[in-house]
């Protein structure tokens, strides 16, 4: 009888183990973080979900057309970070990563979203193609190799970091580097005609992929004309946000004070170089 009592208890529990190992088990929730170039849209959903095309539907801005997220959303497992991906819309087949118009730039800072498909170099253009994962840390890529392979990151292993020209939008090399490391703080890049500002995006701690963007802003080249004589006694170089009557008052007439009361005239020959020209009453 005892014999028979524990093959029954046995019996249960078997069927007991079976019952419970036949519930199921859900998943936790994930947050999907969907960045436009205007707004962030955050959506909480069960682990697992297939969120590829359940994200915002208003997605399109002047002059770009959307070309997707730049994360997986296929089955989705952990808190993930979508940013919207654009290309300049051109006369023929565009395709720059613009992922970067979110970007909030100081007034008359020129950056990569600000770029137009006539001021991309072709180079940077014909970036496009199945991204490529890069497993291997320390490889430090030229444009035109970064532009063939398009690369990415292994996710908790590598991070590339791509720098950009942001009066241009050239790209200038690809690094790849291990999960959370830092890069060399990059030398200043200097170009005639710009003033550069600084850099948006960070080389320290890096843990996902991203772009890093020199930013200038543009300058004009002010030279300073007597109408009287003609000759001219002095220049200088302002921001192009700037008043151009403001870039007169540091300026010295002592050699060309041809009278009292005067008044300034600016002519702007180009894109660069203005004239200012004074005339004495």
């Amino acid at each position: 009888m005892k014999k028979f009592s524990k093959l029954i208890a046995a019996l249960a529990a078997g069927v007991m183990i079976s019952a419970l190992s036949s519930v199921a088990v859900f998943a936790g929730n994930v947050l999907v973080t969907y960045v436009l170039p205007d707004r962030i849209v955050p959506m909480v959903v069960p682990q697992g979900t297939n969120m590829t095309y359940c994200g915002p539907t208003d997605v399109n801005y002047k002059g770009y057309a959307f070309c997707g997220w730049s994360a997986p959303l296929a089955n989705v497992q952990k808190d993930t970070i979508a940013y919207a991906m654009y290309l300049p819309i051109g006369t023929e087949a565009q395709s720059v990563d613009v992922c970067n118009a979110y970007h909030h730039l100081p007034t008359g800072v020129l950056s990569y979203s600000t770029a137009t498909p006539v001021t991309i170099p072709e180079a940077t253009r014909k970036l496009q193609g199945p991204f490529t994962m890069m497993d291997r840390p320390g490889v430090t890529l030229t444009a035109q190799q970064t532009v063939q392979l398009n690369p990415m990151g292994v996710p908790g292993k590598t991070c590339v970091v791509k720098w950009y020209n942001g009066s241009t939008g050239e790209l200038w090399k690809a690094d790849v580097v291990a999960y959370g490391a830092s890069l060399p703080a990059p030398q200043t890049p200097c170009i005639d005609g710009l003033e550069f500002v600084g850099w948006d995006g960070t080389w320290t701690n890096i843990t996902y992929d991203h772009d890093i963007i020199a930013c200038y802003y543009k300058r004009k080249h002010i030279r300073y004309k007597c109408g009287k004589c003609g000759d001219y006694f002095d220049e200088k170089w302002i921001r192009s946000t700037d008043s151009y009557s403001a870039s007169t008052e540091s300026i010295s007439l002592s050699s060309h004070n041809h009278g009292t009361d005067r008044h300034w005239e600016f002519k702007e020959d180009d894109g660069i170089n203005v004239t200012a020209t004074v005339y004495f009453d």
